[in-house]
């Protein structure tokens, strides 16, 4: 009894040991390879919840983007020659038939025929609803920050590795600007950045909410849509860590002011209407009506072309218009806290380790190591469908199937011995 209670112990802190270790691992050796298998598992959520329960409920009809398409650059002529009274045509249009806003994902700089951007101002100014994107250059530090990363221990690492407080905010930094001529400027109601900030595999799965240009905050396009849909000036947004407050609306993000993107559906999501059938007035009666109006592009010769979790490569414009679909419909993606996390793999490399070690590897464990990551994976499918949460369950599967093998192979060699030495095997479920 004695030297059972002492294999136990032994059991016990040896999947402690391994679990810690594997832990450490990935969060600086391994960071890497654990961040891809994750984002792998997360990805294939988003294509499992539309096949489970569709696109509704995210205020995705609320939205309707027109599309400088192959077509519309086909009939009307190379992009970059075209006038810009085409857009203050297309603009007066939407006026006409009562959009709610139009965001111009578009960025006209300065050049061009003075006659045509006075015309394009003039539209905008009229319409009173256009919001303007800009650009920014961000510095190298910032171009390399990765938030919300499902394998992350924000907390642990943050403790560790820097120095500053964790109730600042460390905000991504810009050290240039791209505008819009200034006419335009001076006609919109207001302006918001496209930035994108994809992750190492290059795909784009969150969005900066704000960025630090100087000594000062500014919002990004589906951001600012949104604070002029509810009336919500710059003066009742209070910043913290984990979020944006505005008044009793919440935005859950990380210290760097990322908002994970939720998106939705197969691919389109959105209503899209051909830029050249707006100008030629060739679309629905009151497709428009109330709605918020994306113009940008889905052609590859202006290459606005961005890769999505789960699904194929999107036009730029649709990452905006799903941000702004996450914050009208109020489903927030979070991530489950490293320090759970922690917990989890520590406790499955204990039960691990104390199973393998008297259970048999064929019977019991050969079950147990292929039923845990599938069970796993869908209590995680689960919280992410119902409560919009990621959790990792690379970590805790990875730390059971390697102490499956080890101890395995332990067993393996350890009858090989005995049977050698002519000592009896003590367990019969070997």
């Amino acid at each position: 009894m004695e030297n059972r209670v002492k294999e136990i112990i032994s059991a016990v802190l040896f999947g402690a040991m391994v679990a810690l270790i594997i832990y450490a691992a990935s969060q600086t050796v391994v960071y890497h390879p654990f961040l891809r298998i994750q984002n792998a598992i997360d990805d294939s959520h988003f294509r499992h919840r539309f096949i489970i329960e569709g696109a509704e409920g995210y205020e995705t009809g609320r939205i309707v983007i027109i599309d400088i398409d192959d077509r519309s650059i086909q009939e009307l002529g190379r992009f970059k020659l075209w006038p810009r009274r085409l857009f203050g045509k297309v603009i007066g249009n939407l006026k006409r038939e009562g959009a709610e806003s139009v965001f111009l994902d578009v960025i006209l700089m300065e050049g061009g025929f003075h006659r045509d951007n006075n015309a394009l101002a003039d539209s905008v100014k009229s319409a009173g609803n256009v919001i303007s994107g800009y650009y920014f250059n961000l510095d190298a530090p910032s171009t390399k920050q990765r938030p919300l990363d499902p394998v992350f221990n924000q907390e642990l690492s943050s403790t560790v590795l820097e120095a500053e407080s964790l109730s600042k905010n460390h905000f991504i930094k810009a050290e240039q600007v791209f505008l819009p001529y200034r006419e335009l400027i001076k006609a919109a109601r207001s302006m918001g950045f496209t930035n994108y900030v994809p992750d190492p595999d290059g795909v784009l799965r969150h969005i900066p909410l704000y960025i630090k240009y100087g000594q000062k905050l500014y919002p990004s396009a589906s951001l600012q849509i949104w604070l002029d849909h509810r009336g919500i000036s710059t003066s009742q947004v209070h910043i913290a860590p984990d979020g944006v407050s505005l008044g009793n609306e919440f935005i859950p993000t990380d210290r760097h002011c990322f908002m994970r993107l939720n998106f939705t559906g197969s691919r389109p999501v959105f209503q899209t209407v051909s830029f050249v059938d707006v100008f030629n007035d060739n679309y629905e009666p009151g497709i428009f009506k109330g709605k918020i109006v994306m113009i940008g592009s889905s052609s590859n010769q202006l290459g606005d072309i961005k890769r999505i979790p789960g699904f194929n490569p999107v036009p730029g414009v649709e990452v905006h218009a799903t941000a702004l679909s996450t914050l009208l419909s109020e489903r927030f993606l979070t991530v489950t806290s490293g320090n759970i996390i922690l917990v989890i793999t520590l406790l499955t490399g204990i039960f691990s380790s104390v199973l393998f070690s008297f259970a048999s590897p064929v019977k019991v464990g050969l079950p147990v190591v292929m039923g845990f990551p599938i069970g796993l994976y869908l209590v995680a499918l689960y919280s992410f469908i119902a409560h919009s949460c990621l959790i990792n369950i690379s970590l805790p599967s990875f730390v059971m199937v390697l102490l499956y093998i080890v101890l395995t192979i332990y067993h393996i060699v350890e009858d090989y011995e005995k049977k050698n030495t002519g000592e009896e095997i003590p367990y019969n479920t070997r």
